[in-house]
């Protein structure tokens, strides 16, 4: 829960369920804290464009692989954006600067998210993104 100030004040923990472990599916139940899904909304939504992926290079690719939009969370001052980088990084045991930007993603009827491969192969986009 957080203040008029977006500070954490009360921490609420989740639950982590596994689905699978080949492959590895885990379910994390109260993930996110109360209002911070309604922050994300209230401050992104004017940001949802078409949503791609990335091609060869870093380019921007669009098909019909995703036929959603979405928004990139830009890493910023955000407390909350900050407070679920942070939540995600201990959970992975990983660090913010290895993580892609979250995404703000919206599905409306007969919309989906068609199975892809995404990965670099080029040497410079890896060392600068990482690989998938």
């Amino acid at each position: 829960m957080y203040n008029e100030n977006n500070t954490l004040i009360d921490h609420i923990d989740y639950m982590e369920e596994i689905i699978s472990t080949d492959p590895d599916i885990r379910l994390l139940h109260n993930f996110l804290q109360e209002g911070e899904a309604e922050h994300f909304i209230n401050n992104f939504k004017d940001k949802l464009a078409v949503s791609g992926g990335v091609a060869d290079e870093g380019k921007r690719t669009y098909g019909d692989f995703r036929t959603s939009t979405s928004a990139f969370l830009t890493r910023s001052p955000d407390s909350v954006i900050k407070k679920v980088e942070e939540r995600i990084a201990k959970f992975t045991n990983s660090t913010i600067k290895m993580m892609e930007p979250l995404q703000l993603l919206n599905y409306k009827k007969g919309q989906e998210f068609k199975y892809h491969y995404d990965w670099f192969t080029e040497a410079h986009v890896v060392s600068e993104r990482g690989q998938r």
